[in-house]
C-alpha cells in the first residue's frame, strides 16, 4: 500500500453517508487509492475486478504521456468484450 501524505488530499467525509458532497478530487481519490482497498473482499469478484479495471484505466488516463494508439488499445482490450 503506497502512503499519501495528508497535505495532499484534505479530509474525505464517509462515502457511505455523505457522498454526495464529494468533489470530483474527492472520488478521485476514492477510486484511485482507497476503494482498492476498502472494497476487496466486499465486492464480488466479477465486480472488483471491473472496478480494477477502472482504476488501472484512470491512473494511465491520467498520465501525461498516454498516446492515442494506447487509448486505441484499451478501448478495444477493455470495452469490446462482452
Amino acid at each position: 500500500m503506497e502512503l499519501i501524505p495528508a497535505s495532499f488530499i484534505r479530509q474525505l467525509p464517509d462515502i457511505s453517508t455523505l457522498g454526495h458532497t464529494y468533489l470530483a478530487e474527492g472520488w478521485s481519490f476514492w477510486l484511485l487509492h482507497i476503494a482498492p482497498y476498502a472494497l476487496d473482499g466486499i465486492l464480488p469478484v466479477e465486480y472488483y475486478d471491473h472496478l480494477m479495471d477502472l482504476t488501472a484505466i484512470t491512473r494511465r488516463a491520467m498520465s501525461f504521456d498516454l498516446t492515442e494508439e494506447e487509448v486505441l488499445m484499451i478501448f478495444q482490450d477493455k470495452c469490446t468484450t462482452g
